[in-house]
């Protein structure tokens, strides 16, 4: 009969219903944020800026003569954006006076990605082709003095290292 067909189908609902209601309860879904994964606390991105503050310091300090300082100076401050994006994403969220910027998640993996492609593709066997334990002096087309090269470790140590980190 139809009446008992509703019937059915009302208890059938019902029990549905409270099974899913607490599958949800169980799973907490609504406590992680769409955007990030992430739970409510949100993402801090610490690791990134971390990261990127190393990686200023290192190209800062590291020991290779033959780059001066002042061509340096760009991608040191490359790493300091980075940083600060990462620090300004993460914290976005966590303030329950802000909301979370999708466009400063999609800017930290932009300038990510971009620099990863460029050290992968670009310094990293540009620094493993350049590599040379010796530094020679002299011997030039216009220079009457015959070529001394000298071993120097410190600079074929940091063109590998620096090879070696980008890749690794």
């Amino acid at each position: 009969s139809p009446a008992a067909d509703t019937g059915w189908r009302h208890r059938h609902d019902r029990a549905l219903s409270h099974e899913v209601r607490r599958d949800v309860s169980h799973h907490h879904l609504g406590s992680e944020n769409a955007l990030t994964g992430a739970a409510e606390g949100g993402t801090t991105y610490r690791s990134v800026a971390l990261v990127a503050l190393m990686n200023a310091s290192i190209n800062a300090l590291r020991p290779d003569p033959e780059i001066v300082w002042q061509a340096r100076v760009p991608r040191v401050l490359w790493e300091l954006c980075i940083s600060v994006v990462a620090a300004s994403a993460g914290s976005a969220g966590r303030n329950r006076c802000r909301r979370p910027v999708p466009a400063l998640h999609l800017l930290l993996a932009f300038m990510t990605g971009s620099t990863a492609l460029i050290d992968a593709f670009l310094w990293a066997p540009l620094f493993a082709l350049t590599a040379s334990f010796e530094s020679c002096t002299g011997g030039g087309w216009f220079d009457r003095k015959p070529k001394v090269c000298d071993t120097d470790y410190v600079k074929g140590v940091g063109r590998v290292l620096v090879s070696a980190l980008i890749n690794a």
